[in-house]
């Protein structure tokens, strides 16, 4: 009898035990399984802040070169307007110092 009790004691901690230690198994991977499941939705979240940012700057990259473009127009106009103004000054200031030097020239002679 004593034979018979012990090996039903041992089948039925073995019984439970293997119940229980099934049950942390299952725990463990369903543990396991919902941190790769938010490891996965943290990097798709990640993902989609990296697309918003990449549009952003794509955007601010082509305000940027109609902004360029815009001053390189203006300061092409203001080149051609300060050149033009420019070369008339330098014919005049040639006029002038011809007319100088036929002054200098009248009133030594004088």
């Amino acid at each position: 009898m004593k034979v018979d009790i012990t090996a039903i004691i041992i089948t039925l901690v073995s019984v439970v035990g293997a119940g229980g230690l099934l049950k942390i198994y299952q725990a463990f991977l369903l543990n396991r399984k919902e941190k790769r499941e938010n490891k996965r939705e943290d990097n798709n979240q990640f993902r989609e802040s990296l697309k918003d940012r990449v549009v952003d700057l794509e955007e601010k990259v082509d305000r940027l070169q109609e902004r360029i473009e815009d001053l390189i127009k203006m300061y092409t106009e203001k080149i051609i307007v300060l050149s033009t103004e420019n070369a008339r000054l330098e014919a005049e200031n040639e006029i002038l110092i011809k007319e100088n030097n036929s002054l200098e020239k009248t009133i030594r002679e004088m």
